[in-house]
C-alpha cells in the first residue's frame, strides 16, 4: 500500500481504493460520500508541489515543472536537476521514455501571435542533469483547428520517437536521434503507440479513436461492426500503456473507450483529470471535489477521497508499475511521501 500525507493542518492520506477498502455507488452517481477509512504513514521525504508531473520507469525519479523542468530524485526528495525553456509557454504534459533517458514535454504557447504549441525532446545524463536536446515542434494555430485543450506527447516502447497530436488534429512523429520529423498524419488530436510499436491509437476531437499503421501513416479500418454511440469535445486524452483502455474527457463527463473496438466502456459524470493504470485496470479522477477510484474494467466504482476544504485545486497523480505507485499533490500546497511494504 502507499500513501501519502500533506504538511497542512488537514491530513489527507491516498491510497488505491481496494488496498483501503473504500466502497462507492454505483456508476454516474455524483452523491458520493468520502469514506472514513484512513492510514497514518510517517513522511520519510519532502517534496513541493506540482499539477504536472511525471515518474520515471523504474520510479526512481519524478519529472516535475512549472516554469521550469525538474528532476527530483524520490527516495529522498533531492532536486537533483533543474532547467527552463526558452519560449513563454506552460508545461501541460510531460513523459519519460520507456528507457527512462528522455523527456517529452508539450506546451502550451498562451500568447497572442506565438505559437500555440510546443513540443521540447529533454535528455538525462547519468550523473541525472537534464539537457534540452530541441524543440521538436513551434506550431501556429490555424483557422481550421479545433478549440481543445490538448497537449500530449510521448514516445515509442523503444524509446526512439516521440508522437504528439495538435489542435488540427495533425499527428508528428520524430526520431530522437537526429530530431528530426519523420513522419506526419491526420487523424487526432491526441495520439500513443501500441505496446508493439506497430500502431498509433489516435483520438479525434469529438472523442473517436482511429487507429494507424506506425510505419506508413495508413489508416487501419475499424472493426466491422463498429457502430459509434458517442461524442465529446475532447479536452483530454489519457492512454492506459498496456493498450486496452482511453479515456476522454470533457468538463461534464469522462468517457472510457476500449481501445480495440472504440466502444464505450462506461461513462463517468465526473469532471477532473484522468490517469489510467499501466495494467489498464484502474482508472483516477482528480477534481476539484476530490479523487475518484475506479474499475477500468467494469466502470464500477472503488471509492472516493474528499479534501479537507472540500476543493483540491489543480492535482497531478503519477503511476508506475501498474497501480502500484499513486503521488497527488495539491496545488501550493506541499506532498511529504510514505512508500509502504505491501
Amino acid at each position: 500500500m502507499y500513501a501519502f500525507r500533506l504538511s497542512t493542518p488537514t491530513t489527507l492520506a491516498v491510497g488505491l481504493a481496494m488496498c483501503l477498502g473504500l466502497a462507492g455507488p454505483s456508476v454516474g452517481d455524483d452523491n458520493t460520500k468520502p469514506s472514513d477509512t484512513q492510514v497514518n504513514p510517517k513522511a520519510v521525504s519532502l517534496i513541493p508541489a506540482y499539477d504536472v508531473l511525471a515518474i520515471s520507469p523504474d520510479g526512481k525519479f519524478m519529472a516535475a515543472t512549472d516554469g521550469s523542468l525538474h528532476l527530483y530524485d524520490l527516495a529522498n526528495g533531492r532536486e537533483l536537476a533543474r532547467l527552463g525553456w526558452p519560449s513563454k509557454s506552460w508545461c501541460r504534459h510531460i513523459a519519460f521514455s520507456p528507457d527512462g533517458r528522455r523527456i517529452v514535454s508539450a506546451h502550451d504557447g498562451n500568447i497572442i501571435g506565438e505559437p500555440d504549441l510546443y513540443v521540447y525532446l529533454w535528455e538525462i545524463s547519468p550523473e541525472k542533469k537534464l539537457r534540452r536536446v530541441a524543440e521538436l515542434l513551434a506550431r501556429n494555430r490555424e483557422a481550421t483547428d479545433f478549440f481543445t485543450d490538448v497537449y500530449q506527447a510521448s514516445f515509442s516502447p523503444d524509446s526512439q520517437t516521440v508522437v504528439a497530436g495538435s489542435a488540427g488534429e495533425a499527428i508528428y512523429l520524430w526520431d530522437c536521434r537526429t530530431a528530426k520529423e519523420r513522419l506526419r498524419l491526420h487523424g487526432g488530436v491526441a495520439a500513443a503507440f501500441t505496446p508493439d510499436g506497430r500502431s498509433l491509437l489516435a483520438v479525434s476531437h469529438d472523442g473517436l479513436i482511429r487507429c494507424f499503421d506506425a510505419s506508413s501513416g495508413n489508416a487501419v479500418a475499424p472493426p466491422k461492426d463498429f457502430v459509434r454511440s458517442d461524442y465529446i469535445f475532447t479536452e483530454g486524452v489519457a492512454f492506459a500503456p498496456n493498450g486496452d483502455r482511453v479515456a476522454v474527457w470533457d468538463d461534464h463527463q469522462v468517457l472510457l473507450l476500449d481501445a480495440r473496438s472504440g466502444q464505450r466502456v462506461c461513462r463517468l459524470t465526473r469532471s477532473g483529470r484522468v490517469t489510467l493504470s499501466a495494467d489498464g485496470r484502474y482508472l483516477i479522477i482528480s477534481g476539484r471535489s476530490g479523487v475518484g477510484f475506479f474499475n477500468a474494467v467494469t466502470g464500477a466504482e472503488l471509492g472516493w477521497r474528499q479534501g479537507g476544504n472540500g476543493e483540491f485545486g489543480r492535482a497531478g497523480i503519477a503511476l508506475i508499475r501498474d497501480h502500484e505507485i499513486l503521488l497527488w499533490m495539491e496545488h501550493e500546497k506541499e506532498l511529504k511521501m510514505k512508500i509502504q511494504p505491501p
